[in-house]
């Protein structure tokens, strides 16, 4: 199973979406192999796994820039 979302916890006890985090694990628990395709955020590896989940940042522009997903948010217009 793979999820491509704007945002995932950064770590375990993260409160940015910890709904996707449980529903990764529910997968598992059925037998599925679960990866996340995630936004990057500032000092968090491209590659990580969190709580035996696999998880990959994409980076979307220069570090100082990366704030739409868990910080600042696409506003309406």
């Amino acid at each position: 199973m793979l999820h491509l979302t704007s945002s995932f916890p950064r770590d375990g006890r993260d409160h940015v979406a910890p709904f996707l985090l449980d529903l990764a694990h529910a997968e598992q628990e059925a037998g599925l192999d679960v990866a996340v395709l995630a936004p990057h955020d500032a000092g968090l590896p491209v590659v990580d796994t969190i709580e035996g989940v696999e998880v990959q940042r994409f980076r979307y522009g220069p570090a100082s820039m990366e704030r739409l997903s868990y910080r600042g948010g696409l506003l309406g217009s």
